[in-house]
């Protein structure tokens, strides 16, 4: 009626301005009409023209067909024309944190209720996640995405009801899971630290490697040591280490024997990577008193061999443990060498060092 038709006339005005306010768009084409997207795509973007405000996201889906190429037209001049904000940038990145913070201490109470929390692109102080984590006692979830306390800085985690926590395009250099008891998934990905990034304290529901390979219908066991340190414990028929550094003493890999008795197969690949290997101490390791015996490892595999004395000592130790040994391939030369470090191979054994590698063996 007329007054409906009034009422819906003087809201539609009020409302006109609304599309040019959005800082965010998305615009999805659910039924590959692309000339629906185009006219929605015009309609919601040009009338933008003159607007103060910026977009911080803008999100479409639409097919390739007839009409896509004036879809990316139309965003085109709109990226020419109006404020659209790419990035995050630092100074966004402590803005945001200062925000979230302000918002914290005054309204402690909320978050003192709350039971998940995701945070994307902030930059908080080193004393602000002790602090929400003193009040938030109730976070069974805690999501971080682009998200850091300043470069090469360091993070610690201590929450007792915590069950899930996601890490993901972080800036942390390291971060320390100290005590979180109920901890049962960790999500890392696109981590930016060039050392040591995770360090895990008390996490008993965390499931570990061995009980991971012993439920879990695994042939194969590979493991990239990027000629740095790592400690496992593997429990599989065959293990593969690769990266490990040439100055590394190979003993250290001993505890393989020790620790998997069901053991079929070692391979190990010596090699450095000096255009990403860091400068650090090699891992030492202690040979045990203890005699023991792997009555099952029948290969052994070593890429990457040297004449050089800790090699055939090691070699000498496998055979000594590993009673049933069958086969033992020492190979020189690593075919599958990093392209910007392959220089760094040695070149073949000489009939000399054949010979005296041969008088050592014997």
């Amino acid at each position: 009626d007329i007054a409906d038709t009034a009422r819906t006339t003087i809201l539609s005005r009020r409302w006109k301005q609304i599309p040019a306010m959005l800082s965010k768009v998305v615009i999805t084409d659910a039924v590959r009409a692309n000339t629906t997207m185009l006219e929605a795509t015009r309609s919601t973007l040009e009338s933008r023209v003159g607007s103060p405000y910026t977009i911080h996201l803008m999100r479409m889906q639409f097919y390739l067909g007839d009409e896509y190429i004036f879809i990316g037209q139309t965003v085109a001049n709109i990226i020419a024309t109006q404020k659209m904000r790419k990035n995050c940038t630092n100074d966004d990145l402590l803005t945001y944190g200062r925000q979230l913070m302000s918002f914290f201490d005054a309204c402690p109470n909320t978050f003192g209720g709350l039971t998940r929390l995701e945070l994307e692109n902030l930059r908080l102080g080193e004393s602000d996640f002790p602090k929400i984590f003193s009040i938030s006692k109730q976070f069974e979830f805690l999501s971080l995405y682009h998200r850091d306390m300043g470069i090469l800085s360091l993070m610690e985690v201590e929450h007792p009801q915590l069950c899930e926590l996601e890490i993901k395009l972080c800036s942390f250099e390291r971060v320390e899971l100290k005590w979180l008891p109920k901890l049962i998934l960790l999500t890392v990905s696109a981590f930016s630290s060039r050392h040591v990034p995770l360090y895990f304290g008390y996490v008993p529901l965390l499931q570990r490697l061995s009980e991971l390979l012993g439920k879990a219908a695994i042939s194969n066991l590979h493991l990239n040591f990027q000629s740095e340190k790592i400690w496992v414990k593997p429990e599989d028929r065959f293990v593969s280490l690769i990266n490990i550094s040439g100055e590394c003493d190979l003993n250290w890999t001993m505890f393989i024997l020790q620790g998997a008795p069901i053991l079929k197969e070692l391979c190990i690949t010596v090699r450095d990577h000096l255009c990403e290997m860091e400068k650090d101490k090699g891992l030492e390791w202690e040979t045990s008193e203890s005699d023991f015996k792997n009555h099952n490892l029948a290969v052994l595999r070593i890429f990457g061999f040297q004449a050089e004395d800790k090699f055939i000592s090691y070699v000498r130790s496998v055979m000594k443990a590993a009673v049933n040994l069958e086969d033992v391939y020492l190979l020189h030369n690593n075919n599958s060498a990093c392209r910007r470090c392959k220089h760094m191979i040695p070149k073949a054994w000489t009939l000399k060092q054949r010979l005296s590698l041969r008088e050592k063996n014997q």
